[in-house]
């Protein structure tokens, strides 16, 4: 399956395909989606990225990351957020083979 390259409709068919996603995909690849921009799929995140620490925070081991206390404060579900954390693998084991 090939995806139109026109942002809006990209952005769409990623959103949508994350969303109905139960388990890990095996070629996240086809989206030629980079881990830093994951989280921009996530829109529970927008808020809380705020009050992380670091600029280009990941919401995986960094300290001070308004993602994870959100998650820890119930405001994100935890399935949403351990969904992102092994796309956020995923995607970075993908890059590394590259």
């Amino acid at each position: 399956t090939t995806f139109p390259e026109h942002t809006e409709y990209r952005r769409a068919d990623i959103y949508m395909f994350l969303q109905n996603c139960r388990s890990i995909p095996t070629s996240l690849g086809m989206f030629h989606l980079t881990p830093e921009e994951l989280a921009g799929y996530y829109p529970e995140f927008t808020e809380p990225e705020k009050y992380c620490k670091f600029s280009g925070c990941a919401h995986i081991n960094e300290p001070v990351c308004g993602v994870k206390n959100a998650v820890e404060e119930g405001e994100i579900s935890p399935i949403r957020y351990e969904n992102y954390k092994l796309l956020y693998g995923e995607l970075k084991a993908e890059n590394s083979r590259k």
